[in-house]
């Protein structure tokens, strides 16, 4: 890549990295501050705590996907100008026509399941999902005919039936509800995403798309950056009402020094939080969009005084696709690495190019 090309596409990922930045901050600082209102109320902590968790972690999956899309393509356009073709891919078959009817004909039954399942707040992102199961598809048909077309009823029975709640909690596994919504589905379990599944007849395994790599990446990181976030924020309750109780403060003072604290790390937290979540999403996304190419990866630092030395020193780097980067101590698969030491990955403002590997 010229040294031009490498500077405007430089360019280009630190401008989209603060509008992303700048986005998720705001929709944090909302959500702190609705659950400093909360904490100020009363009431059971654990719950709040619960609601807090739920909140985020639709908040981070559904930014996660914008982030990735927005990288994703830019990443396409660095291989793009190196003239590298995107790979094959099998092809996806198309719904019958019946199909397609059936599952236009479930959708009201399917966003009230999801109203049930979610809240009301994040239903049309989860039926959109719930339509891509055939299974949960075909049982909402099913019950809506034993029905006669009443869709409250029939979404009523898939909530009660244990088969439909296993392949809900399966369509909705990057998706859980915000609180407030009757037996949300549970988290996935932590671990690495799925294998891709085998490409039918050739017993070869087909080629993830950058779909599908993003969505078991938000299944995985999402509810582990949620837990990590919310058990942060009953850190902040717990240590406040510790030192309250050091200075034999009573009720009322402890809960004035409590929403002071939290109302004092609100903005800076907000900033950090989305400033390492976005850096690891965006590097994710780069590093999907050039699945399957001979590529070369360069770690690109920003040159200011705020840059980490290990990270000015790994500047200009260039590994592998698959390999890390040396980056202090640390090997790192790209910066903002969620596996790499919180000294190199929390506030890494670093991107990364892609070009050609020699």
């Amino acid at each position: 890549m010229s040294p031009a090309r490498a500077a405007a596409f430089r360019a280009a990922l630190e401008e989209a990295n603060r509008r992303s930045i700048r986005a998720l901050a705001n929709e944090l600082r909302r959500e702190l501050a609705t659950f400093n209102a909360e904490v100020a109320q009363g009431g059971d902590a654990h719950a709040i705590l619960e609601r807090h968790r739920r909140r985020l972690l639709v908040l981070l999956a559904r930014r996660g996907r914008v982030t990735a899309v927005a990288f994703g393509r830019l990443g396409r356009a660095m291989l793009a100008s190196a003239g590298l073709k995107r790979p094959q891919t099998a092809a996806k078959a198309e719904p019958s026509p019946e199909a397609a009817a059936r599952a236009e004909r479930v959708r009201p039954v399917l966003l009230a399941l999801a109203e049930a399942l979610v809240g009301r707040a994040a239903a049309k992102e989860a039926a959109e999902r719930l339509a891509r199961s055939p299974a949960l598809v075909a049982a909402a048909d099913a019950f809506l005919a034993l029905h006669g077309g009443d869709v409250a009823r029939a979404a009523a029975s898939l909530a009660g039936s244990a088969e439909v709640a296993a392949a809900a909690t399966e369509a909705l596994s990057a998706l859980p509800g915000e609180g407030g919504g009757a037996s949300a589905p549970p988290e996935p379990p932590a671990g690495p995403p799925p294998g891709p599944p085998p490409q039918g007849g050739r017993g070869e395994p087909r080629r993830l798309s950058f779909g599908e790599r993003v969505e078991a990446h938000v299944r995985e990181w999402a509810p582990r950056r949620a837990r990590s976030i919310a058990a942060t924020s009953g850190k902040l309750i717990a240590e406040s009402l510790q030192l309250s109780a050091r200075l034999g403060e009573g009720e009322e003072a402890a809960a004035r020094r409590l929403q002071k604290r939290l109302a004092e790390v609100t903005l800076p937290r907000a900033r950090r939080i989305a400033r390492t979540e976005i850096g690891a999403a965006q590097n994710f996304a780069l590093l999907a969009s050039a699945e399957g190419r001979r590529v070369a990866k360069i770690w690109a630092a920003i040159d200011d005084a705020r840059t980490r030395p290990t990270h000015h020193d790994a500047d200009g780097q260039r590994v592998a696709l698959g390999e890390r980067f040396h980056v202090g101590e640390a090997l790192l698969l790209h910066p903002g690495d969620p596996e790499g030491p919180p000294g190199e990955v929390i506030n890494c403002r670093c991107a990364m190019l892609l070009e050609p590997l020699d």
